[in-house]
């Protein structure tokens, strides 16, 4: 299967195992024969309506299992898949369509009405199909709009298309966000993928066996290890619906139900089911491998893991949707030592290399930071429709010029150990200066989670015009009525300079973190004025 297009490994799990259960929510479950199925149908549909290999089909529905359906639909169509979520706001959701110039989207009723109501008639394309059944749809003058019983009605054996698009062809297309907030839309290749997932199902392990539970967005990167990985292996996909996310109750409750084995989650869930109290010895019996990546866990939070679960292997992962998933792991072997320990990023896998370099592109001695740039077959193709971007960013590798190696530049920053492992260190633009030195807004967030009374934390630099006028504020996250400023400030002094502990401290109910897990900076600079300032 190394030569196999994505949407191959579905024709070969229907071949091998028909009556399998490939995905399921705990309610409702499909067999690999159901899911190929489906997704024959939708191909046949798109294709029927006009839709050519090389096209974009917007995905954008709420979770359910038809979003499965609906990425091997547009794949056997020989089109490219955008995912993108139904909350998006239409301004965004332009831009996007705008950038990419989609024929289709598939959606279900929920999203069809609000985008509907949304849209001026012009954005939207000419095809709309709706993945749910006797859906109440709106018919809109000039758009063709298919329900579901109308795809019911094309053909279950769908012919390949032909020919069939090659491995570097891109599949689909991840839009993220840049400092900027404009949409950059990632190109992921069917081999970006491929050679990804072969990499997750030789080194982290997924047999037929398995039951993978799937709680990241499927519009992010992050995904890709879920749904790929486990119909690669023929294994079973859970997934957790927005409200087993929104209470970790249900979500373990879930996990226990299903006999979940792997899972791969954004560290700040870890984080949310480490403070809810419920991660206990005795839990999660079946659950034997837990992958964390998005974000930095801080050590305070795998150590209640790693105690509660002393017989499960813990990896810590890095990866940009740039690098298509995980660049860099590290295994867990042992309980860090203190809450202050930085968990580090390990080695490059196999099919990547990793260079830390300076501003002018030259190598770091061991142990300096630098910024991280990844090589190797899972880099990205650049970003669709934008040249200027994709040649700042994918740049000629400088250590074998002229020979059309690529490698990419994160942005995020990071140190050799003696060890052979990466450290990360954060973020270039989360690097301020601040009293004439340079400072990592995470050293100080990872410092504050570090002290028992703190639950999370986001740190910022309140600018002013001159920098000696500016401030560093740390918003705090904590269930002590009694925490007070000189609490904090006396905590810090013992693993900060003096010069790195925050002049204010903010409480507030929650820190703002997008869905991928990352604090929302902006979002904490609009809280300045309105949080209740701690004493």
């Amino acid at each position: 299967m190394d030569d196999c297009l994505l949407h191959h490994y579905l024709d070969h799990a229907v071949r091998n195992s028909p009556r399998s259960v490939a995905i399921t929510d705990g309610k409702s479950s499909w067999s690999y024969q159901e899911l190929g199925l489906r997704a024959n149908r939708l191909a046949a549909c798109l294709n029927h309506h006009g839709v050519k290999p090389g096209n974009r089909v917007v995905i954008a529905m709420n979770r359910s299992l038809s979003i499965v359906e609906a990425i091997f639909g547009v794949l056997k169509s020989g089109a490219i898949y955008i995912p993108v979520s139904p909350e998006t706001p239409a301004i965004r959701r332009n831009k996007i369509i705008k950038n990419s110039e989609p024929v289709a989207f598939i959606l279900d009723a929920q999203t069809m009405k609000s985008w509907q109501a949304e849209d001026s008639g012009s954005s939207l394309p000419a095809l709309l199909i709706c993945l749910d059944r006797k859906a109440s749809i709106q018919q809109t003058t000039g758009k063709i709009i298919i329900n579901r019983e109308e795809i019911e009605a094309f053909s279950h054996r769908a012919k390949a298309i032909k020919p069939e698009p090659g491995s570097d062809f891109p599949a689909g297309i991840y839009y993220t966000s840049g400092t900027t907030g404009e949409p950059k839309g990632v190109v992921l290749t069917h081999r970006n993928i491929h050679e990804y997932i072969k990499w997750v199902i030789d080194t982290i392990g997924i047999e037929k066996s398995d039951t993978i539970l799937w709680t990241a967005p499927y519009y992010f990167d992050m995904s890709l290890f879920d749904i790929y990985g486990s119909i690669r292996a023929g294994a079973r996909l859970c997934l957790a619906d927005e409200k087993c996310l929104l209470f970790p109750p249900l979500l373990v409750e879930l996990a226990e139900s299903q006999k979940v084995t792997i899972w791969k989650g954004v560290a700040s869930l870890l984080m949310y089911l480490a403070r809810s109290g419920i991660i206990a010895p005795g839990r999660l019996p079946t659950l034997r491998k837990i992958i964390f990546s998005g974000e930095v866990l801080p050590a305070k939070y795998l150590i209640q893991w790693m105690k509660a679960f002393p017989d499960k292997i813990f990896y810590n992962a890095y990866g940009p949707t740039e690098a298509t998933g995980i660049s860099m792991y590290y295994r867990v072997n042992s309980i860090p030592d203190s809450p202050e320990e930085r968990i580090p990023l390990g080695k490059p896998c196999e099919n990547t290399e990793i260079f830390l370099l300076d501003e002018n592109l030259k190598p770091v001695p061991e142990g300096e930071p630098g910024e991280i740039f990844i090589s190797g077959i899972c880099v990205a193709k650049g970003y669709w429709n934008d040249e200027e971007r994709t040649k700042e960013c994918f740049i000629d590798n400088p250590f074998n010029p002229g020979k059309g190696e690529i490698i990419y530049r994160t942005g995020d920053l990071a140190r050799l150990r003696p060890d052979g492992n990466y450290e990360f260190l954060g973020r270039k633009d989360d690097q301020v200066k601040y009293m004439g030195y340079r400072i990592e807004l995470q050293d100080i967030e990872q410092a504050l989670i570090s002290l028992p009374a703190v639950q999370d934390a986001g740190v910022i630099l309140v600018e002013a015009e001159s920098e000696e006028l500016s401030e560093l504020h740390a918003f705090i996250e904590t269930s002590e009525e009694n925490l007070t400023a000189k609490d904090l400030s006396q905590g810090l002094k013992k693993i900060l300079p003096a010069y790195m502990i925050p002049k204010k401290f903010h409480f507030i109910k929650r820190i703002p973190r997008n869905k991928n897990g990352k604090i929302d900076r902006r979002a904490l600079k609009d809280l300045c004025g309105r949080s209740q300032i701690l004493k």
